[in-house]
């Protein structure tokens, strides 16, 4: 069960920071021990003061006592938000805000620094967004809390290569049963699990997520700035029996990972012991049931995987085996599209492209991962997976770009990749271009250019299907190498944590959106009005 609540800024949680003490805020703190950002431009000839204000990005309220960072100089907000900055030389230079219990931005890569003209008739205004908090309590049936259960928080991510969970926190629930999350807002799936397995025959308590398909995005847990959302969650308990296995011969790379995935879905990570007398023998407590027994193991040189069926019955079982054997090396042939210029006419490579296998979640407890490419001693490039469904993505920019790409008779920019243990050395067909074209232009907010984020979404199948592109403080933005095509374009405020790959994303911004076909060599210029960060979703 998930609830939600709004918090006031008196009552977010704050963790021991660096703290200052100043007499007036007008007083400049030199903070040379601080990570510094990016130094003022060159000096003009009046030294002058600018002053500014700090408020909370959802209140609009002042605040206080929030550190302000102008180069190597620091001062504390007033009671009203209010910072200045006297005996400034420099005509702009890069405002950062920050205060423990919020965040300068929505997005990890938006921190909200950002150049500031000084001298401009509109006063400064810093924006901190406060933290979430994710709390809850784990309780087992009868109620009663449970201590020291593992609780972990991942967070839904879009970048161009897709869409990810990231682990974001973890921490254990206390000798009440309940646990505390402070967040940057966005959206969350929590799962909860025993910290190590028990002996044959104790209960166990088993993994439970919410959402409880926790690959789901609608489901997710939405955290919006300053909000409390609570959520509840008991464990179903099993008695648990220890099932012995041995491995195989070519499973000594590495300690390998281990998972049990029942019948119902439920997935399990194992603890495996090792046997003190034979370190070939491992073993796992599980609950009664049937399971799909899968490792993997990676180390330099190679990866291996394994997997079996086992069935626990009600009591501890031995026998079992664990033959391990290496994944399928996939090589990478690229070959460069006929009409390709001549400058530049050596293929690039797969590490180049920035070539990568991301993962698929099939269910509900698993979470994405990639696999680059990798090289081999003769320079040669390799997939090696385990067994799963991928899709294949690459790194926009420079000056080549993937046109076809090709595993068999699956075509890559349209289908994914599904690898089984039997998949063999199928080569991976890489078909590059580089006929691209170049887009500039503005971002405009309430008809003035503005800082923003710029979305380009192919309208043609692509290893980097949403191009984001960052326009700064004076709202330019220019993206040179892109693909030929026609991409659907929206200008925003701040990023957000959207599929652009869903036309149900691009459907809520359609009267702000544009389409432009770029051709080879050519250059497109334009001015996008953002959608102003008050409309975007938090």
């Amino acid at each position: 069960m998930v609830s939600s609540r709004r918090i006031g800024e008196s009552s977010l949680f704050v963790v021991l920071g660096l703290v200052l003490s100043v007499p007036d805020a007008a007083h400049g703190l030199q903070l040379s021990t601080l990570p510094q950002p990016t130094g003022s431009s060159p000096a003009t000839a009046a030294p002058t003061e600018i002053t500014g204000v700090v408020l909370n990005a959802q209140t609009r309220q002042p605040v206080s006592r929030a550190l302000v960072r102008l180069g190597d100089r620091g001062v504390l907000t007033n009671h009203d938000g209010v910072f200045s900055f006297s005996q400034v030389t420099a005509s702009s230079g890069t405002l950062v805000a920050s205060k423990p219990g919020f965040f300068a931005g929505l997005e990890a890569s938006d921190m909200g620094s950002r150049v500031y003209q000084f001298g401009a008739a509109d006063p400064i205004v810093l924006t901190l967004y406060p933290e979430a908090i994710l709390a809850g309590n784990v309780t087992d049936a009868g109620g009663e809390g449970l201590p020291n259960l593992n609780v972990i928080a991942r967070r839904s991510t879009f970048d161009e290569t897709g869409h990810h969970w990231r682990q974001v926190d973890a921490t254990r629930t206390r000798s009440d049963g309940t646990f505390r999350l402070a967040m940057m807002a966005g959206d969350y799936s929590v799962q909860v699990r025993a910290m190590s397995q028990p002996q044959s025959g104790q209960e166990m308590y088993l993994p439970v997520s919410v959402p409880a398909e926790s690959s789901s995005i609608k489901e997710a847990i939405h955290l919006r700035p300053g909000e409390v959302s609570e959520i509840h969650l008991t464990p179903e308990t099993r008695k648990g029996y220890e099932v012995t296995f041995a491995l195989g011969s070519g499973s000594r790379r590495g300690f390998p990972r281990l998972t049990a995935r029942g019948n119902n879905g439920l997935t399990i990570p194992l603890s495996p012991r090792t046997s003190r007398s034979d370190q070939d023998t491992l073993s796992v407590v599980l609950p009664s049931g049937t399971y799909l027994l899968s490792g993997f193991s990676e180390m330099g040189g190679g990866s291996e995987e394994a997997e079996t069926s086992i069935t626990v019955p009600d009591h501890d079982i031995g026998g079992v085996e664990l033959h391990f054997s290496k994944t399928p090396a996939m090589p990478v042939e690229v070959e460069m599209e006929q009409g390709a210029t001549s400058d530049n006419a050596t293929p690039p490579t797969a590490q180049s492209l920035g070539l990568t296998l991301v993962s698929i979640a099939t269910n509900g407890d698993a979470i994405e991962q990639s696999f680059p490419a990798n090289v081999q001693r003769d320079q040669t490039a390799i997939f090696s997976p385990p067994s799963g469904t991928y899709r294949l993505r690459g790194r926009s920019g420079g000056p080549w770009f993937v046109t076809q790409a090709s595993c068999g008779g699956t075509d890559l920019l349209t289908q994914n990749l599904v690898v089984t243990p039997g998949t063999g050395s199928v080569p991976i067909r890489i078909v590059v271009s580089n006929q691209t074209g170049t887009l500039s232009g503005t971002v405009t907010l309430a008809g003035q250019p503005a800082p923003g984020w710029v979305y380009l979404v192919s309208a043609t199948p692509s290893v980097t299907p949403v191009v984001m592109v960052r326009a700064g403080s004076s709202g330019s933005f220019s993206r040179s190498n892109l693909p030929v095509g026609t991409y659907r374009m929206v200008a925003l405020e701040r990023r957000i944590g959207a599929d652009f790959e869903d036309p149900a994303t691009m459907a809520a911004f359609l009267d702000r959106a544009q389409s432009v076909t770029l051709n080879a060599g050519g250059q497109q210029t334009l001015s996008l009005a953002a959608v102003p960060a008050a409309e975007l979703p938090q």
